[in-house]
Parts: structure tokens; C-alpha cells; sequence
């Protein structure tokens, strides 16, 4: 209960920044590839979506500050590949209501920029399975997650930006942790790579 009245607070919030004097507002959507560090894979396999909206803060041709909401998957996933050796099948389905906060460092000459930030996240829903079904791999995973993010964008044109982003869990995101011979699973971290197209719907000079 106190995860929904915390999200009704920041709904409120954006909404009120995005219709204040000085603000502008957007909408955006991508996908990533993500991987969970912990689970005893490797590689970026699982694809996710990005959906969400946007409110910008800038204070001078240098400096802006970014807030959004977002709907992101993430997870993991190892398909079966006979042909390679790979006879099983894992698969970590986790989708997230997050909300990250940035500090922007523009070049507007170029119309490239930085952003830097962090990021809180509510677990709305997870699945983890193998071959055989439903199956505990790493998890349970928590109801929140707390991360970093650093990206660098691209303005194709005055409003449409383009993002390429890195992103990472700042503590375990699994309530589990094992540790053999030096080497630990569970508790395990968020690892992600995204690529999202903002559209910026108002401007304020």
C-alpha cells in the first residue's frame, strides 16, 4: 500500500511540473537488452519494452534536469540450442513501474547531451521458469529497486531526441545471495542496455 500512495504522489507530481511555466513535457518509448548479473548467465539475450513520459527542467545552455515515469521489462533469458550444447532453457520475466531522476550536461552546438542520474523502481510483477515450467532461479525479487543510469542522446530534430542508455541496479535486486569459492549468485543486480526515441510535446524558450 505504501508503494501505490508513493506512486500516486509522483504521478501528482509530474503531472503538476509538466502543465508549470518552465517545464516542458514528453513522451517516450524504446526497447532494451538486458541480463541479470547473478543468475549464472551471460549476455544481454532478453529483449524488453520501454514506454513512458517526461518532464525537463532547463537552467542554462549547459545544465537541464530530467524527470520520468516509466513502464521497462527486464530480465534474462537463455534459449535452448542444441546445435551448441545448450539443451536447457531459463527465462526471468520482470516488469517495472520506474522513475528516474537526471542531471543533463548539453552541447547544443552539436545537440548532443550526457545524462546522468538514479533511478527508483516498483516490482509490478515477476516470472521465472526453465524447460519444465514455472521455477525458482534466483528470486523472490524485491518490491523496489534502486539503480544508476548514464546515457548519451542525440537531437535528430528541435523536439525528437534519440537516447542510448546503460543501466544498473545500485544494490541486489533478488533477496537470495550465495557465494562459492569466491563467486556470488542471487542477490542478484539489473543489467541493461536501452535505446528509446523521446518526443518533446511543448517548449518553453
Amino acid at each position: 500500500m505504501t508503494r501505490i500512495y508513493l506512486l500516486l504522489i509522483i504521478c501528482c507530481l509530474t503531472a503538476t511540473l509538466a502543465s508549470s511555466q518552465g517545464f516542458d513535457a514528453g513522451i517516450l518509448t524504446g526497447a532494451n537488452m538486458s541480463q541479470v548479473d547473478g543468475d549464472r548467465l551471460a549476455g544481454y539475450k532478453k529483449i524488453n519494452g520501454i514506454f513512458g513520459v517526461f518532464v525537463n527542467r532547463k537552467f542554462n545552455n549547459i545544465l537541464r534536469a530530467q524527470m520520468e515515469m516509466n513502464y521497462i521489462g527486464k530480465g534474462s533469458k537463455q534459449a535452448a540450442n542444441p546445435d551448441s550444447g545448450i539443451t536447457y532453457f531459463r527465462k526471468i520475466s520482470l516488469h517495472y513501474l520506474e522513475v528516474p531522476l537526471m542531471l543533463q550536461f548539453w552541447w547544443e552546438k552539436y545537440n548532443v547531451h550526457v545524462d546522468m542520474g538514479i533511478t527508483y523502481g516498483v516490482l509490478l510483477s515477476q516470472r521465472e521458469e526453465d524447460e519444465h515450467g514455472d521455477k525458482v532461479l534466483v528470486g523472490p525479487f524485491k518490491d523496489t529497486e534502486f539503480g544508476f543510469i548514464f546515457g548519451i542522446n542525440y537531437g535528430f530534430y528541435e523536439r525528437l531526441t534519440v537516447a542510448l542508455r546503460f543501466g544498473y541496479s545500485i544494490i541486489p535486486v533478488a533477496h537470495t545471495a550465495h557465494i562459492i569459492a569466491w563467486h556470488s549468485y542471487g542477490g542478484s543486480y539489473n543489467n541493461l542496455l536501452s535505446l528509446t526515441v523521446q518526443y518533446q510535446l511543448n517548449k518553453n524558450e
